[in-house]
């Protein structure tokens, strides 16, 4: 039989309802038409391929759909007790039709059962969960999907799936009796032919064309621009205004959505129901939830949209198992969800998945509230997030706990947005704002010793964090020399903002600050200046060798000097150089690749002073000296500097070079436009091999340097 392929321009990926009466139409027309039917998603349209064109499925669902027998005798509303409205469940029990020839015998079984436990109102909690087994048990089978997409019967009582609110009612709304009432609008339940107004509705559910006559009636959370209420239209005030078929079609499509049940037997876990594709609210990656929402939100629900033509048979089995994974773990909430699309492992065959979150509105309502789209693909930053994943549950369980400082809270919430930016978008702009939230969740921990007893620092984050942050800017390469200073008995740069010692262990948990820590919430220049005096007076402390300036990432000098004139990158590097301290260095140094300095000047005042600040061996290497002395660092040079005398400072590195044995040129004057603190900042910046040569001709003579002279003028000068 040949195939056609129709184009369905009224079920589309938002809202809920016309995604899920998209899938209302293809499980109808594969179980009761054409079992070979196929669905797809294409443009944000659905198409359906069966032998049934557009004229043949519309005579098909006007004169020969029967109504999946969907009911909720657990719920009281559900017209099945005396006080409920039963113009519904009337019409259908009376009928002639043998288009509800399975909806009769199905309401005859439930009210049977009903008379069996004696009950006329709504059960009460354990004659609910007995009905419930009983209904199961003993209802057709084509009603189980429904009772299963509704409820899920555990050993610890019955669970509902947010997708049908609470076992298929939502507050006062009982979606089975509504769905009654507007099937006996569309169907005649005497005669089985459609209704006056039913063809006209239905063109309007396909074709997503304008309908007149609509229903004023209920929709529940599935379509919150049909529920009415406050600016709903022009006026003050709007009311509801529902199509039948498009009520009708969505809860046979809800059946698609039956669930399982499993607990997640872990610390701190909550129970976890499996539902399709359902997962707990985190309310980041858009604009519509804020921090309130995830403790008032019912759940979020991931609904697939697939791009290849595809059978009943294969999407529910996609529904079925409808699982998404971080590693080896199921996903816990909307971040863990994303990152799943972003490491592909989903099912396959999936595109995209709408994202919406059952969140409380208008009152409180709860309404399938849209978020965001999310594509499915690879992409190997997420993979970063799998170094953290650890911390930040042990995080997130922190802060659903009691007394809770505000911000820590707070730069959770800057972590799971950021993390979810990276799992979405990727690139290094993103993963660049991961680790400024990180750095920044780190110092609000480390300023409460009630947090850092309870939550242990950010872990070390491996390499490949530099590599996927890297944009290709001055300021991130001067932030990576910065943040890759060496640990080689002065600690890691990371100690001089966050409470913890070089060996990254005891100061954590203590209630003083470590004596490491002198990073201030004050501009780059005076913080990198506090650094470099803290490690100088380390390295005379314990007497050691090495240069407070050597790093494993070196920078160029074209990059130094662009920093050197150029105030405005202060601000960016500063934000960087934080999130770039929680990276472990590799073991072996690296530089940045060349690049051009636009013409700016290097300053010759500072070859003096950095070629002091220089390592001995990468003097000696240069030069090919090895027998050069040391070039210790005089004392009075940073403070020199401080007080804003240049001039002074490059005299004084000039008599410490001369003492050492190198012959120097004459010393510059001083140059406009330069900062000494500026420059003395700069000296903390490690610089490539190539760097160092042009500063040593620019500081040094040609000729071969004379052995070191120990002179007591000398010597007291510097």
């Amino acid at each position: 039989m040949a195939q056609v392929d129709v184009a369905l321009s009224g079920c589309r990926p938002v809202p809920l309802a016309h995604y899920l009466k998209a899938l209302g139409i293809l499980r109808i027309v594969a179980e009761q038409a054409d079992p070979e039917a196929r669905g797809w998603w294409e443009e944000d349209v659905f198409w359906l391929r069966s032998a049934l064109d557009a004229d043949e499925l519309r005579r098909f669902l006007l004169e020969e759909y029967r109504p999946t027998p969907i009911v909720a005798p657990w719920n009281g509303g559900s017209g099945f007790y005396p006080n409920d409205n039963q113009v519904g469940i009337q019409a259908i029990r009376s009928s002639i039709s043998e288009r509800f020839a399975l909806y009769r015998e199905t309401i005859t079984v439930c009210e049977r059962l009903l008379r069996q436990l004696e009950l006329t109102e709504k059960p009460e909690k354990t004659t609910k969960e007995m009905l419930l087994v009983l209904v199961r048990n003993h209802l057709p089978d084509a009603v189980v999907p429904w009772v299963d997409a509704a409820v899920i019967l555990t050993s610890h009582g019955p669970k509902y799936p947010p997708l049908l609110g609470t076992g298929g009612n939502d507050g006062h709304l009982d979606f089975t009796n509504n769905f009654m009432q507007r099937v006996v609008e569309l169907i005649d339940p005497v005669s089985g032919q459609p209704t006056p107004f039913s063809k006209n509705w239905l063109d309007g559910a396909l074709d997503g064309t304008i309908t007149y006559g609509l229903e004023e009636t209920a929709i529940g959370q599935f379509f919150p621009g049909a529920v009415g209420g406050p600016n709903a239209t022009t006026g003050f005030e709007g009311k509801s205004a529902v199509n039948p078929w498009d009520f009708v079609l969505m809860l046979e499509g809800s059946l698609l959505f039956s669930a399982a049940s499993s607990r997640k037997l872990q610390p701190g876990a909550r129970d976890l129901l499996t539902a399709p594709f359902t997962v707990y609210p985190t309310p980041v990656g858009q604009g519509a939830t804020s921090m309130h929402d995830e403790n008032s939100a019912r759940a979020e629900i991931w609904v697939p949209l697939w791009s290849r033509p595809a059978t009943l048979r294969e999407i529910a089995v996609v529904f079925r198992e409808g699982r998404a994974q971080v590693g080896r773990r199921q996903v816990r909430n909307g971040l863990d969800f994303a990152r799943a699309c972003a490491m592909v492992a989903v099912d396959r065959g999936i595109a995209e998945f709408q994202r919406y979150g059952f969140l409380m509105r208008s009152g409180k309502a709860y309404l399938a509230t849209p978020l965001s789209r999310f594509v499915v693909r690879r992409n190997p930053n997420a993979d970063l997030l799998a170094e953290v994943d650890g911390w930040l549950n042990h995080l997130q369980q922190y802060v659903r706990g009691k007394d809770v400082p505000a911000r820590v809270g707070q730069a959770m919430r800057a972590i799971e947005a950021a993390a979810f930016a990276v799992a979405q978008y990727g690139g290094a702009a993103q993963v660049q704002r991961l680790l400024m939230a990180l750095a920044g969740a780190e110092q609000q921990i480390g300023v409460s010793s009630k947090a850092r007893a309870a939550l242990p620092p950010v872990p070390r984050l491996s390499p490949a964090w530099w590599e996927r942050a890297d944009d290709g800017s001055v300021a991130f390469r001067v932030a990576k020399a910065l943040a890759g200073l060496a640990d080689k008995g002065m600690g890691s740069f990371r100690a001089h903002w966050s409470p913890i010692d070089p060996q990254y262990v005891a100061s954590w948990v203590k209630d003083v600050p470590s004596p490491w820590q002198v990073w201030g919430s004050g501009d780059l220049v005076p913080n990198l200046v506090r650094v470099l005096e803290k490690r100088l007076v380390m390295a005379w402390q314990k007497n050691l060798e090495n240069k407070p300036g050597e790093g494993t990432y070196l920078l160029d000098l074209a990059d130094l000097t662009r920093w050197l004139w150029d105030e405005a990158l202060d601000v960016r590097i500063q934000e960087l150089v934080l999130g770039l301290s929680l990276i472990t260095p590799p073991t072996k140094s690296s530089s940045s690749i060349q690049s051009l300095n636009g013409g700016l000047p290097i300053p010759r005042q500072y070859a003096w002073l950095k070629v002091v600040f220089s390592p001995e061996s990468d003097i000696r290497r240069v030069l090919d000296l090895p027998t050069l002395g040391r070039v210790p660092i005089p004392e009075r040079l940073l403070g020199l500097l401080r007080a804003g005398r240049l001039d002074e400072a490059v005299q004084l590195a000039d008599r410490r070079l001369r003492a050492s044995g190198l012959s120097t040129r004459p010393v510059p004057g001083g140059e406009a436009g330069l900062d000494p603190v500026r420059i003395a900042a700069s000296l903390l910046l490690p610089v490539t091999h190539a760097g160092l040569r042009h500063l040593l001709r620019l500081v040094t003579l040609p000729a071969k340097p004379v052995k070191e002279v120990r002179s007591i003028v000398v010597n007291e000068e510097v």
